[in-house]
């Protein structure tokens, strides 16, 4: 497959315009994925546990062999997330460049983080609402 790439000019410090062509983001990250069908299954896969968890966290079972499972993966996943949406706003800022080169299309990347931002948001919100519903659930039948 043959690499396509865009061209990025460079400002040198005596005030001159360099040109210089680089490997489209995207065609770099698919050459680094073996199988791209795979990951794509993986996605959906994980895409699926997520609307599971979030379809019991809207209503959390009494037993406890659910309950914590579910709350633990809801938590693990914000704390994932959030690292990853961390991560992409620190590369994008060019606050750690080991990360990975600043987003060519900044706009898109906004758009990006921003998505992230109000995922974790919302998932967050909804886990403490389910922590504390399932709480005040406890206590109300402990007392009866």
């Amino acid at each position: 497959m043959p690499v396509r790439g865009y061209l990025v000019r460079r400002w040198t410090w005596r005030g001159r315009a360099s040109w210089a062509c680089r490997a489209s983001p995207r065609t770099e990250a698919y050459a680094a994925v073996a199988d791209v069908e795979t990951a794509q299954l993986a996605n959906a896969a994980l895409g699926l546990l997520m609307a599971v968890v979030a379809l019991l966290l809207v209503r959390l079972p009494r037993t406890p062999l659910v309950r914590w499972p579910a709350l633990v993966v809801s938590w693990a996943g914000i704390a994932m997330v959030g690292a990853g949406v961390l991560g992409f706003g620190a590369r994008a800022a060019g606050l750690a460049p080991s990360l990975g080169a600043t987003p060519p299309h900044m706009p898109t990347a906004l758009a990006a983080l921003l998505v992230g931002v109000v995922w974790v948001t919302a998932w967050t919100i909804a886990a403490v609402s389910a922590t504390r519903g399932s709480r005040s659930r406890c206590a109300a039948s402990a007392s009866l």
